[in-house]
């Protein structure tokens, strides 16, 4: 049975990229997608996901707010570096924030 997650991120390039990955993977599964908290919720209602992919800085919810509420593992990822910033993150059952690079690693 394949793993599910979930992404919300509100760049629709991001995503797109993210399920291209997941798609690469037998027993990875890209359940579903949003572009922010609020949709982040919705999603983590309607289809269970095992998993929540999640940026920090998103319109309406952003996702430290929508990671209070869900109660799974969340990957946040973030362009932002600054520990101030990502530590606002709730102390959940979560993978630390991973930083988006501009670049990929070479």
């Amino acid at each position: 049975m394949a793993l599910k997650i979930a992404i919300a991120d509100d760049h629709k390039l991001f995503r797109e990229g993210v399920k291209r990955i997941l798609e690469m993977e037998e027993d990875l599964e890209a359940a579903a997608e949003g572009e922010d908290g609020r949709d982040a919720l919705i999603i983590d209602k309607n289809y269970k996901p095992d998993v929540m992919i999640m940026d920090i800085d998103m319109p309406n919810m952003n996702g430290t707010k929508a990671t209070d509420k869900l109660m799974k593992t969340v990957l946040i990822l973030s362009f932002y570096d600054d520990e101030n910033y990502v530590t606002r993150v709730p102390d959940k059952e979560m993978i630390y924030p991973y930083e988006k690079q501009d670049e990929p690693y070479t």
